[in-house]
């Protein structure tokens, strides 16, 4: 049951582990624009091709494979994003379900949550840990239903 808890607090964390690379992406592109915009040449003269020219135009086409990725992740995001909201939802349990959803989609620290609970933080994460073994536990039956059949 131990790996069990494992791999669904890892399922659960793919989340944040997307979101930061979204984020991590999104800096990259400001710092693209950034770039272009102080090595972007002066259009008020004439156009002649240069060392300088073929920067941006690199730079320009590093931006587009940029905001593709991002885009592609983005979308990764939103369907993980589903995925756990779903798995989340299917605790019954109100309390344990907020844990689980401040937890891993508001990606709140231990304190904060308590907080928001009125319990104090160790309550907090003994009820995370309730949390994860109901979930350990409907993954393993469906896993043992999905093998016996």
């Amino acid at each position: 049951m131990g790996q069990v808890l494992e791999n669904i607090k890892q399922y659960l964390s793919q989340y944040r582990n997307i979101r930061l690379m979204v984020d991590a992406k999104r800096e990259h592109i400001k710092d693209i624009q950034a770039y272009i915009g102080i090595i972007s040449p002066d259009l008020t003269r004439d156009r002649i091709q240069s060392p300088k020219s073929d920067t941006v135009a690199n730079a320009a086409i590093r931006l587009a494979e940029a905001k593709r990725e991002l885009e592609s992740d983005i979308k990764k995001l939103v369907d993980i994003l589903h995925e756990i909201t779903f798995l989340i939802n299917s605790v019954n349990d109100l309390s344990l379900r907020t844990i689980l959803f401040e937890r891993y989609i508001n990606l709140k620290k231990w304190d904060e949550i308590a907080k928001i609970l009125r319990y104090s933080t160790r309550q907090t994460i003994r009820l995370h840990k309730k949390a994860l073994y109901i979930l350990a536990a409907r993954f393993q039956s469906e896993k043992d239903l999905y093998e016996s059949s």
